[in-house]
C-alpha cells in the first residue's frame, strides 16, 4: 500500500539490515572513494545535511534511534530525492551508497542468502529478472509534490514517487519531406516496457540477461514471435515524378559542375606550363652577359647541362664570341631562326660585331 507521512512500518522493519551492518571498507579502498564522502555536499547543494560514514542519516535515525539500511548506488541518481522522501516520510532508513557495481553485487548476494533488502533501481532492466523483486509504493507523484523539491534533503518537501522519464524519439524537422519511409518508420516505432523486458528475457549473461542471445538476436526474435503489428511501422512509398524528377535533376547538375570544374583546372595548369615553358627559356638567355664590358674582356660564361635547341644555340653563341671553333653557315643560319622566335633575344649581328 502507499505510504504517508510518519507511517509506522512496525515489524516489516525488521526484515531489513540495522544500521551499521555493511561495511563499505570492504567495497572501497579508502573512505575518501565512498559515493557518499565529506565532499558529496559541496557536489550536491547541501548547506545543511552531510554524509556520515558512507551515508545519509535524516534526523529521524540520529541519537541512537533504531534504524535501518536502504541500499542506493550514486548519490547523483536522483540527487537528494530519496533522501528527503525517507526524511519526510519518518521513514526509520539511513540510505547506504553502494556504487553502480557495489549495488548489483549487494543485490546479488542477499538474494543468494536468501535475506531482505530495500534498494533503488529502475525498469525495465533485466536486474528484475535474474532476481524478482516486489516494489516498495510511495505516494505517487504530482507536480504539486515536485515544486517543493530542493536539493537540500532538509530544505526540500518532497514525499513522493520521482517523475517517470520515457524515452524519447529525435529527429530532424526536414526527415519528413526528404526521407518519408523513415520518417514513418520512427515515428510509428513504439515498444512499452513489458515488451523491453520481453527482449531483455532472451538477452545473455553479457547483456545481465537470464538467456543466450546477443541484443541484436534478441530484438530479431521479439519482432519473430510478438503480437504487436511491427509491419504498419513500414510504409514504403514509390517516388512521385516531380521527386524523380527534382532527383533526376539534381543527379544531372552534380554531373555538369563536375565537368566544369575539371575543364578549368586543365586550362589552370595548361597556363601555368606555358608560363613556366616562357620564364625558363628567358632566364637561360639572361644566364649569358651579351654585352661586352668596358674593357674588352668576356665574362666567362657558365657551363649548361641541359641539351635543349636553346642550350645548343647558347653554346653555339659562346663559342663564336670566345673564337674556339669556325662556325659553319648552316649553324648560324639555325641560331638565327632560333634567335628570331625568342623573346628577349640579343641580335646576331651584334654578337658577330660587337663594335
Amino acid at each position: 500500500d502507499s505510504l504517508d507521512n510518519k507511517t509506522d512500518l512496525g515489524g516489516a522493519y525488521s526484515l531489513f539490515p540495522p544500521v551499521g551492518t555493511t561495511n563499505l571498507s570492504s567495497i572501497f579502498a579508502s573512505p575518501e572513494d565512498f559515493p557518499c564522502n565529506d565532499n558529496t555536499p559541496g557536489e550536491l547543494g547541501w548547506t545543511v545535511s552531510k554524509c556520515a560514514n558512507g551515508s545519509y542519516v535524516p534526523p529521524q535515525c540520529l541519537h541512537g534511534s533504531p534504524c535501518y539500511e536502504m541500499f542506493l548506488g550514486e548519490t547523483n541518481w536522483n540527487p537528494g530525492w530519496f533522501e528527503a522522501v525517507v526524511k519526510n516520510l519518518n521513514l526509520q532508513f539511513t540510505l547506504v551508497f553502494l556504487g553502480w557495481q557495489g549495488l548489483m553485487n549487494t543485490v546479488e548476494q542477499f538474494n543468494a542468502e536468501g535475506r531482505e533488502l530495500l534498494y533503488y533501481w529502475w525498469e525495465p532492466h533485466p536486474l528484475h529478472l535474474k532476481f524478482p523483486s516486489r516494489t516498495f509504493v510511495l505516494p505517487e507523484y504530482s507536480e504539486a509534490c515536485s515544486k517543493t523539491y530542493a536539493a537540500d534533503p532538509h530544505q526540500s518537501g518532497v514525499n513522493c514517487e520521482p517523475a517517470s522519464e520515457p524515452l524519447m524519439k529525435i529527429f530532424p524537422r526536414p526527415l519528413k519531406t526528404l526521407q518519408p519511409d523513415l520518417y514513418h518508420l520512427w515515428n510509428a516505432f513504439k515498444v512499452s516496457a513489458s515488451d523491453q523486458m520481453d527482449m531483455m528475457t532472451m538477452e545473455g549473461p553479457a547483456m545481465g540477461g537470464p538467456g543466450n542471445l546477443t541484443v541484436e538476436q534478441a530484438a530479431c526474435e521479439w519482432l519473430r514471435n510478438t503480437s504487436v503489428d511491427w509491419q504498419s511501422w513500414l510504409k514504403i512509398q514509390p517516388r512521385t515524378e516531380v521527386e524523380a524528377s527534382t532527383s533526376d535533376n539534381r543527379g544531372l547538375g552534380v554531373v555538369v559542375v563536375f565537368c566544369f570544374s575539371l575543364l578549368a583546372l586543365f586550362v589552370l595548369l595548361l597556363g601555368v606550363a606555358v608560363l613556366y615553358m616562357w620564364k625558363r627559356n628567358t632566364l637561360l638567355i639572361e644566364k649569358l652577359d651579351w654585352h661586352p664590358e668596358a674593357s674588352g674582356l668576356r665574362p666567362q660564361r657558365p657551363t649548361l647541362d641541359l641539351e635543349s635547341p636553346l642550350n645548343k644555340a647558347i653554346k653555339t653563341i659562346d663559342n663564336l664570341l670566345q673564337g674556339q671553333r669556325a662556325v659553319s653557315n648552316k649553324e648560324l643560319m639555325q641560331l638565327k631562326t632560333l634567335l628570331t622566335t625568342v623573346g628577349n633575344a640579343p641580335n646576331l649581328n651584334q654578337l658577330l660585331d660587337p663594335s
